[in-house]
């Protein structure tokens, strides 16, 4: 049994299903994360069914002023829906992939230069 952890609000975790993005929901409370899964908060649209699987990924670690990023991608399984608009899945297959920057600068910084 994994441990589950508050998803902080600033970790920009993306979901795809059938090749397109879905349309999550970030402001909902109760979104949570763990080494097995996740909980994704659905701002509109058809949940996908159970059993579907799902590609999931996210930065591991935010540095700003860090010329690199490591994010997992996640091949992942819908295991039920909770509430209207609320799908638990869990990780089946973990990809760890980096993912260099040209500075270390953060992108708005690098605009007003």
């Amino acid at each position: 049994m994994f441990r589950r952890y508050e998803r902080p609000a600033a970790l920009a975790l993306e979901a795809c299903w059938n090749g397109r993005a879905l349309l999550l929901d970030h402001r909902l409370n109760g979104e949570t994360i763990s080494g097995g899964g996740v909980v994704l908060c659905l701002a509109e649209g058809p949940l996908p069914p159970v059993d579907t699987e799902l590609e999931v990924s996210f930065p591991l670690v935010e540095r700003p002023f860090h010329p690199d990023r490591v994010y997992a991608r996640c091949r992942a399984r819908v295991l039920r829906h909770e509430a209207p608009s609320r799908v638990v899945v869990r990780f089946q297959e973990i990809e760890l992939t980096r993912e260099e920057r040209p500075s270390g600068l953060p992108i708005p910084l690098l605009a007003k230069l």
